[in-house]
């Protein structure tokens, strides 16, 4: 229910600094099933609020509990990308894409996230290669 909340704040421009307490309470509870999604929560209002160190380093706590779950590696890449991690940032998206090869076509919501992110990608790797 926190986490819930915590996202609609998140998505609704909210107050970051209190969607931030929702996910730290509901990734406390470390035996909890959705534990991972807690830590999804929690790494994308840390990265909106510009910590990105910690953010990353939750959003991979996310991604070692699910491996196989696209939406966490492709919150893997959004939180690079905010963190200004153009080469890790297209590193984690090839193995997004390479897992979504494998796994088959996303639902239609993921894969406008992905067109999305992949746009975003692009402009950085015409960047590096400036």
């Amino acid at each position: 229910m926190q986490n819930n909340l915590a996202m609609v704040i998140f998505r609704r421009g909210g107050d970051l600094n209190d969607a931030l307490a929702l996910p730290e309470k509901a990734a406390a509870h470390k035996e909890h099933p959705a534990q991972a999604h807690f830590l999804d929560t929690l790494a994308q209002i840390q990265s909106k609020l510009g910590k990105h160190g910690p953010a990353e380093a939750t959003i991979k706590q996310a991604v070692a509990l699910s491996p196989q779950d696209p939406d966490f590696r492709l919150s893997l890449v959004q939180v690079l990308l905010a963190a200004g991690k153009g080469k890790e940032s297209q590193h984690a998206f090839s193995e997004l894409e390479s897992m979504i090869r494998v796994l088959g076509q996303p639902p239609a919501k993921l894969s406008q996230r992905i067109e999305s992110i992949r746009r975003e990608i692009d402009k950085v790797g015409s960047i590096d290669a400036g």
